[in-house]
């Protein structure tokens, strides 16, 4: 507000456009009411760019509270690649095809876990589990894992899991933890389109300073944070996830 630059941001302006339509949207099939929020963030799977953000619905005036990057939110099943199959892909040898029973199953402290439907599906795979985003098998596959192997797989890809005596919870299995921001788990998710190399997020490339033209660079780091092969098979999956279940609905 007071130096006198010009800032070279990120945005894809065609990309923000969209997202500003859609957050402004006054369609009833998007949104049930005026009171319900939203938070998106776009990235750029490649470079780790932020491109676009929505910052919230119905909004005004500057220094808002951001949806997009500053709430800290349960994430639900969006967590199961990466507390459970991602890490176990990685450290324990696992595969798409390996099998798991889905069957009644309990935490730790005894607690009983249930499936979204209520049901069971005994015998099944990884793939399918996953597709088909079945609780069961995610506790299995996450108590099956070194704690600490889940909390530097998740730490790697800037995560922000709860830790208690060194320990990551198992709810965590499932996304029950506070929490993620759009913007952190769509950096997490990037790592999987993009080789299994992490990006942290940033929304400019440089500043000059007007008065004196100085240049400031914003440079970025990218960290090999898993194989090839686990960013590759985590990402099959998903896309089976899109094709079986998002999309077809």
């Amino acid at each position: 507000y007071s130096v006198p630059m010009e800032i070279y941001t990120t945005m894809d302006a065609k990309k923000q456009e969209y997202i500003n339509t859609v957050m402004e949207s006054k369609d009833k099939n998007l949104w049930r009411d005026d009171v319900v929020q939203a938070g998106i963030a776009v990235t750029d799977t490649n470079t780790g760019a932020i491109v676009a953000i929505g910052a919230g619905r119905n909004r005004k005036g500057a220094s808002t509270f951001n949806y997009a990057t500053m709430i800290n939110n349960q994430i639900g099943s969006t967590a199961k690649p990466l507390y459970d199959y991602g890490p176990a892909i990685e450290y324990n040898n696992i595969s798409p095809a390996t099998p798991i029973a889905d069957e009644p199953h309990s935490y730790s402290n005894g607690i009983g876990m249930n499936n979204w439907d209520g049901k069971y599906f005994g015998y099944t795979t990884v793939r399918s589990a996953l597709v088909d985003s079945r609780n069961v098998p995610a506790l299995k596959t996450f108590q099956s894992l070194k704690n600490s192997n889940i909390k530097t797989f998740v730490t790697n890809l800037g995560l922000h899991p709860q830790i208690e005596n060194g320990m990551i919870f198992e709810s965590h299995s499932i996304g029950g933890y506070n929490g993620e921001s759009p913007l952190s788990v769509a950096a997490a998710y990037a790592a999987f389109a993009n080789g299994g190399t992490y990006i942290e997020p940033y929304s400019f490339t440089k500043v000059v300073y007007r008065e004196t033209g100085e240049e400031y660079e914003n440079t970025y780091e990218t960290k090999k944070v898993m194989s090839e092969a686990t960013a590759y098979l985590i990402t099959s999956m998903l896309i089976d996830g899109a094709v079986y279940n998002t999309g077809s609905s």
